[in-house]
């Protein structure tokens, strides 16, 4: 079997219920290249690990999975630049989180043969649906031209890229020391990533991200706005403040709701005391 033209990464853990959907949606691509899947199952205490290790069996040059026994995420390691980029093969790169899919069986040759007719760009994306796993509505993820070429600016202002539609050069990126400190990865490597060349947006609809539910708080509202406000101060360093005032406008917006975030934890904190006693 001749090298991969894509490399998948996957990262999982307790995906029991979705990572079958993952998986086929994998799987199912029709195209005129080779390509693996880089499964990383972080030491899922469900069924996750037995369910890849189905998929493995039927299909052992595809499906290469990492099986932990001690999970990595909360050593604080990065799995995707410590286990995944690092074993990829592929010309180009492509993303999934286990708990999310991709419904279009032409997706990967559509990207790929964008990124091989337009050389200058680092980076493709599609637009996607998101899936309430509670009231099962679906809506759009992003709202964009058809045409749209985006840039570090673009990036600074609003978050609209979906994770599962992803595909980059894997010589286009570059993994800087202040990376493996963030929790953020996707976001910071799309900035990474346009630092290098334009990312180009295919208007099709061709993954699905999940919305869980599973652990939202308004205590970790207010931890991921506190870490996304370090990340950009981050970026905004690692580019010499060449955006200084985009940044310092986004950072303030996050600040605001920072402090709605805070508010409203407090209040329900006072409301659960007032209960209780």
């Amino acid at each position: 079997m001749s090298e991969p033209i894509v490399s998948i990464c996957c990262l999982t853990f307790n995906h029991e219920s979705y990572i079958r959907e993952c998986l086929e949606g994998f799987i199912m691509q029709k195209t005129n290249f080779n390509y693996e899947v880089l499964i990383h199952d972080d030491a899922s205490t469900d069924n996750t690990a037995n369910i890849i290790r189905e998929y493995e069996a039927k299909y052992p040059d595809i499906i290469k999975p990492i099986y932990q026994t001690e999970n990595q995420y909360s050593k604080g390691v990065g799995v995707t630049r410590v286990y995944q980029f690092p074993r990829a093969l592929g010309k180009y790169i492509a993303l999934c989180e286990g708990d999310d899919y991709w419904t279009d069986p032409l997706k990967l040759q559509k990207q790929v043969d964008f990124l091989e007719g337009n050389p200058k760009f680092s980076m493709s994306f599609h637009n996607a649906i998101i899936l309430d796993e509670i009231t099962k509505s679906e809506k759009l993820f992003c709202h964009l031209d058809q045409k749209k070429i985006t840039s570090i600016s673009d990036l600074i202002q609003k978050w609209y890229i979906p994770t599962a539609s992803i595909v980059f050069r894997k010589s286009f990126l570059s993994i800087p020391d202040w990376y493996k400190n963030i929790i953020n990865g996707d976001y910071a490597l799309e900035f990474l990533l346009a630092e290098k060349g334009p990312i180009g947006y295919i208007y099709d609809i061709m993954s699905v991200y999940r919305i869980t539910h599973k652990g939202i708080s308004s205590l970790d509202q207010k931890k991921r706005l506190i870490l996304l406000i370090e990340l950009l101060v981050t970026i905004n360093s690692h580019f010499n403040l060449e955006y200084n005032e985009l940044f310092r406008r986004k950072i303030r917006k996050l600040k605001v709701n920072l402090i709605k975030v805070r508010l409203i934890y407090l209040i329900r904190k006072v409301q659960r005391i007032i209960k209780i006693s």
